[in-house]
């Protein structure tokens, strides 16, 4: 995945990806042909394992747009998922404000219209980890944090992991 890709603006890639979230059911819509063709960025795969695969986009404000197929562990309910995120190569990660195209309550009305149930998930000694969503077994987090040091109530999406439950073949 090439970061140096051309560069694409952070806005419509979170919602082509949040209109993806709402149209998965199964686990083929998280192929990487759905996914190309949803998000109209080609997917590029690992050379070494097929089940790998993903894209990297430059975004506003020097910020990566990351969309990446998760591994999953044997006995996982979820077997298809996938992480789409804007990262800050520098590691500052200060002021998401040209990254913040998925406000968290706009996104939070959009899930729910679509059916999605969601709540907040607890991590590591009951400590706030995200928002989860489910529906019909997609299950989707969001991870959030505050736009900018000068707007930490308003919370922004940095990354959203989408997981689909395995499809029985007959």
């Amino acid at each position: 995945m090439d970061p140096n890709a051309p560069s694409a603006s952070a806005k419509p890639l979170a919602e082509r990806m949040l209109d993806l979230i709402v149209e998965t059911r199964h686990a083929e819509d998280l192929a990487p042909a759905r996914i190309e063709a949803a998000m109209h960025v080609p997917v590029e795969h690992d050379e070494d394992d097929a089940e790998r695969y993903g894209f990297v986009r430059a975004v506003e404000g020097g910020w990566l747009c990351t969309l990446r197929s998760l591994p999953c562990s044997e006995g996982d309910r979820l077997q298809t998922r996938v992480s789409f995120a804007f990262e800050d190569p520098s590691g500052a990660y200060t002021d998401l404000s040209p990254v913040c195209a998925l406000e968290f309550e706009d996104t939070a009305h959009t899930l729910a219209a679509a059916g999605y149930a969601g709540g907040m998930t607890l991590g590591m000694r009951g400590a706030f980890d995200c928002f989860t969503f489910v529906r019909d077994g997609v299950q989707v987090d969001a991870y959030v944090r505050g736009r900018s040091p000068a707007e930490p109530a308003r919370l922004c999406v940095t990354r959203l992991i989408v997981g689909t439950p395995e499809v029985a073949h007959v």
